[in-house]
């Protein structure tokens, strides 16, 4: 299993944090909002980093939402943990909620 995000650091300070499921268009699924939000927690008490960038691996962006973790999640009984939770949000809002670095996603391709 590859990971599902990857993370680069250069001596200036720029960590890049790239989407890496291109076998479905970088579609969001549990793991890969969990590696996500590890990542830029992890970034967020870094000293070294002072500008973080979104990018992503293959021709699209993201698709958004997996649809098959979506099915999977419609079954689901019990207490929605809090990974799923935060998966009900857009990504791209999902995205957007404030983080202590300045980050930036450059458009490139399908979004």
């Amino acid at each position: 299993m590859t990971d599902a995000v990857l993370l680069a650091v250069d001596a200036n300070g720029r960590a890049t944090v790239t989407l890496n499921r291109p076998e479905v268009h970088n579609a969001f699924d549990d793991a890969l909002i969990a590696q996500l939000t590890e990542t830029f927690e992890a970034l967020g008490k870094r000293d070294d980093v002072r500008v973080v960038l979104l990018a992503a691996n293959g021709k699209s962006f993201s698709a958004g939402a997996d649809l098959g973790w979506m099915r999977r999640m419609a079954n689901y009984s019990g207490e929605r943990p809090s990974v799923a939770a935060s998966a009900s949000w857009p990504p791209a809002t999902w995205l957007s909620r404030p983080k202590p670095r300045p980050s930036r996603s450059p458009r490139c391709g399908s979004a």
